[in-house]
């Protein structure tokens, strides 16, 4: 979809965007099993860190100046 957060789910297999709720349906009976539990297993290695906020404090530090660090 051109947005970070999409780019970041299709690049890292963790589910599928769509432009449009009216693709819901479709999309959701194209998934196969085998594509489904790759994506739960690819959920999983995110699971822990973003629980933690892992994301978050590398989001925070990252925006602060260095010579704050």
């Amino acid at each position: 979809l051109g947005t970070y957060i999409g780019d970041f789910v299709i690049e890292q297999g963790i589910g599928v965007t769509i432009s449009s709720l009216s693709e819901i349906s479709e999309l959701a009976s194209s998934i196969s099993p085998s594509a489904l539990h790759s994506m739960r297993l690819n959920v999983a290695k995110y699971s822990s860190k973003v629980r933690s906020g892992h994301y978050t404090r590398s989001a925070l530090l990252a925006s602060l100046p260095i010579e704050s660090l």
